[in-house]
């Protein structure tokens, strides 16, 4: 429901809530193991810095150093740092989001999880570490099977989902990848699923698909996807 000058604050505190990452040691942020519980302690400084750093900077909207702040403060107080006042309803939007990422990402020390995988991960921790309105509002608008995911279709075809309508989040479109036998395809195309007649053509899909079982890096393959539609977008 945020539109023009609040959209605009959001997107800067999505991209800058993490900016106190910049005054903690590298080899603490990149450390590819467990962290120590010292080590731990430290980079639980980020928000702190990173509110600190942006509360200098001229012309930027007061709630971005907030968003810092408390994007790892969970709904129910259990995060950190320790929450002493109502929490910024957009804080909790980048803090949702932040997850996500976290889940979705394959880091050195773990793989990464399905988009649909990282949602019920999520609602499972819904009204404790997110609120619910805010949690719900996410999923509903990702869809069942969100941008980026592998899905199985009832012809044993594969394809990864490229558009999700906010209003028909169960009629996604797809680019299809791999035939029936497994075999790639060499010219991509599209199925809509929200202009076919599901009955007639009797398809659906049945799963969604880990993307390291056939060797696809989802990042990239959106990445081109996004360029192509826009030449402009380096």
């Amino acid at each position: 429901g945020y539109t023009g000058e609040k959209l605009r604050t959001i997107g800067m505190g999505g991209i800058l809530h993490d900016i106190g990452k910049t005054n903690i040691a590298e080899d603490i942020i990149k450390k590819p193991s467990g962290l120590s519980t010292q080590e731990l302690e430290v980079i639980k400084l980020h928000p702190v810095l990173g509110s600190r750093i942006l509360s200098q900077m001229e012309s930027i909207d007061e709630i971005i150093p907030r968003i810092a702040f408390e994007h790892h403060m969970r709904y129910d107080r259990t995060g950190y740092p320790a929450a002493v006042t109502k929490l910024e309803p957009m804080g909790m939007i980048i803090a949702i989001i932040d997850t996500y990422d976290a889940l979705t990402t394959v880091r050195v020390y773990k793989k990464a999880y399905s988009p649909a995988a990282s949602l019920e991960v999520m609602q499972d921790l819904s009204g404790r570490h997110f609120d619910p309105h805010t949690l719900k509002a996410f999923a509903d608008m990702l869809g069942v099977y969100p941008v980026g995911t592998l899905v199985r279709l009832s012809t044993n075809e594969i394809g990864i989902v490229t558009r999700v309508e906010p209003q028909n989040t169960y009629k996604p479109v797809i680019k299809l990848l791999f035939d029936r036998d497994g075999g790639k395809i060499g010219s991509p195309f599209v199925i809509d699923f929200s202009a076919i007649d599901v009955q007639k053509n009797s398809i659906r899909i049945v799963s969604s698909v880990d993307p390291s079982i056939i060797n696809l890096n989802v990042g990239s393959f959106m990445a081109k996807e996004i360029k192509s539609l826009n030449p402009q977008v380096h």
